[in-house]
């Protein structure tokens, strides 16, 4: 895995939480390591989980799920959560380390 890989950023209240981001560079240089090894392991997990965490619902009618019931929306609902706040965790990394954010329009 390269330290450059970005994760681009697509969540709506992840875009909004990033352009009111109060966050600047990290100065110390333990922290700043810190925060690029976390970086890493996030885009590892992103790879890993969280991109597909919501792939479910594509298959939810073809395994029976009603897609208008609370207990499917409660799922969906719930799924939108983590990803949203896994990106703003990131969004930290990349603002600690002084990178450029990409957003997915």
């Amino acid at each position: 895995m390269n330290i450059d890989e970005k994760i681009k950023i697509y969540d709506k209240d992840s875009i909004e939480y990033f352009k009111e981001c109060k966050y600047k560079k990290v100065i110390m240089n333990g922290v700043f390591d810190d925060l690029q090894e976390l970086k890493l392991k996030l885009i590892a997990l992103y790879n890993e989980k969280i991109l597909y965490l919501d792939y479910f619902a594509s298959e939810a009618k073809y395994h029976g799920w009603d897609v208008n019931s609370q207990e499917f929306k409660n799922m969906v609902n719930l799924i939108d959560d983590i990803k949203t706040m896994f990106l703003k965790i990131y969004i930290l990394t990349e603002i600690g380390t002084g990178q450029k954010i990409y957003i997915d329009k």
